[in-house]
């Protein structure tokens, strides 16, 4: 974890500040816009710059997360570098991977307690307990909507694919390759790359979309007709 000195002056009265995690820095970046990918509402004179989060990387000890918020994206950093601080305040329960939120409903789905919603357990053709039966399905963009409408599994006719935020709550910044919780989520097949219903920064037309590589967790932005 990086370490700051930050100064003990109570901002606003409040004297518990502190750099944000990954995940929660991320839920200020708004991706459907670029230089900045911010409200700048909510935060003027928010730069199209690197921030730092309170996050290392995994597996790359010299390193931390940022968000670049030219385009709301999360990078690996060497934390050598100097870049800006957004300071956050309370606690967000999302804001790290923790296998205790997640129940299992015995069915192939598991139910987030944190933000309520519910995951199928595995990829998309893959299924079995450790999901190491069938084959992992890759679709372009268009073809994964459709797939999560039209999905009854388990009983559900609700499925959809996630945001870009929502899928962010699964990433587990403390592992790589696949940066999630293999006792949550089974990957022995090693699926790094999904789909959000995420899109980018408006363009007519739009032809890109965010998904997520669980590699090491980075949000990237992909032309739709690349599965």
């Amino acid at each position: 974890m990086i370490k700051f000195l930050l100064i003990a002056d109570a901002l606003c009265g409040i004297t518990s500040w502190r750099v944000p995690s990954l995940t929660e820095l991320l839920t200020i970046a708004y991706n459907g816009r670029s230089n900045p990918a911010a409200d700048l509402q909510r935060f003027p004179n928010a730069k199209s710059q690197s921030y730092w989060t309170s996050d290392g990387v995994s597996g790359v000890p010299d390193n931390a997360w940022t968000v670049n918020f030219f385009s709301g994206i999360g990078n690996s950093k060497t934390k050598a570098s100097t870049f800006q601080v957004r300071l956050v305040a309370g606690n967000h329960q999302a804001s790290q991977f923790e296998a205790s939120r997640f129940v299992d409903n015995a069915d192939g789905t598991l139910t987030d307690l944190v933000t309520g919603l519910m995951w199928k357990r595995c990829p998309e053709g893959l299924s079995g307990p450790d999901c190491s039966q069938g084959a992992a399905s890759n679709k372009v963009w268009g073809v994964a909507m459709k797939t999560a409408r039209d999905s009854t599994y388990a009983g559900h006719d609700d499925w959809r694919l996630p945001n870009l935020k929502e899928m962010q709550t699964l990433v587990d910044v403390a592992s790589d390759n696949p940066a999630q919780d293999e006792s949550v989520f089974p990957n022995p097949n090693l699926v790094l790359n999904f789909w959000t219903s995420s899109l980018t920064k408006k363009q007519s037309p739009v032809t890109q979309s965010w998904r997520i590589n669980f590699q090491y967790g980075l949000s990237e932005v992909k032309v739709r007709t690349q599965s």
